[in-house]
């Protein structure tokens, strides 16, 4: 789970979706609440990645929390201005995308030792699709198999009870992970296969490389100094303590 480049991101994607999944039945539900705690997550590290070089490291998550209350306040006021029937049960829940918003900034923000600006957005390029891809697929296949609909469409059976209820919700959430996982470590076996092919490529040329500059070195060693004289110099050398 734990490597040079920080958490699994199946993992931490995992754990967001976690608080969020007992909350959501159907497929709008998911969109919103996961478009929700997509847009504190984006915000707020951002905000953290500008004023890095200003914070200390542990106080860092503090300012991401602070970040992150201020734009789920703002989208509890605004959809309390603009309330809409489709949403109206997953707009009292915008609280607990605070959670999903901070579980993913832990890898970001603790666990990675990389400091850069640019690092911050490239871990919004992989953790904000990531949960989002999991989210949705998981909040699909919940509404078709737990209510027999998708998206409100009545797809002709009444679902399954089981898929309606937590422990449900926690079995297909663990097989959609597995899957997701699967993809993810065959990628990055093949990405640590190829690494390697280039280690020994360059390996290879600066063999290459570091011969022929001994070549040279030789060639000029021979030319400007000779080195049949050194050798037989050398020589000399030993044998005078012998001879004495």
């Amino acid at each position: 789970m734990n490597n040079k480049e920080g958490l699994n991101p199946v993992f931490i994607s995992t754990l967001a979706v976690l608080p969020l999944i007992t909350l959501a039945q159907t497929l709008n539900e998911i969109v919103f609440l996961g478009l929700v705690a997509s847009l504190a997550y984006a915000i707020a590290i951002s905000f953290v990645s500008i004023l890095e070089k200003m914070t200390d490291r542990n106080l860092r998550f503090f300012v991401f929390m602070i970040i992150a209350c201020a734009v789920i306040s703002i989208a509890q006021y605004i959809y309390s201005l603009f309330p809409n029937k489709l949403f109206s049960t997953a707009g009292e829940k915008i609280d607990y995308c605070l959670v999903t918003a901070g579980i993913l900034a832990l890898d970001t923000i603790y666990v990675n030792p990389k400091t850069e600006l640019t690092h911050y957005f490239y871990r919004l390029l992989i953790q904000i699709p990531l949960f989002l891809g999991i989210y949705l697929l998981f909040g699909s296949v919940r509404e078709i198999m737990a209510h027999g609909t998708l998206w409100n469409i009545d797809l002709g059976f009444s679902g399954l009870e089981f898929m309606r209820s937590t422990p449900g919700a926690l079995v297909l959430l663990a097989v959609i992970c597995a899957f997701c996982n699967s993809f993810y470590l065959a990628g990055k076996h093949k990405k640590l296969q190829y690494d390697m092919l280039v280690s020994k490529y360059k390996m290879k040329i600066n063999i290459e490389r570091n011969a022929s500059r001994i070549e040279a070195v030789n060639a000029s060693e021979r030319q400007n100094f000779g080195a049949d004289e050194l050798i037989e110099k050398k020589k000399e050398e030993e044998e005078g303590p012998k001879g004495e």
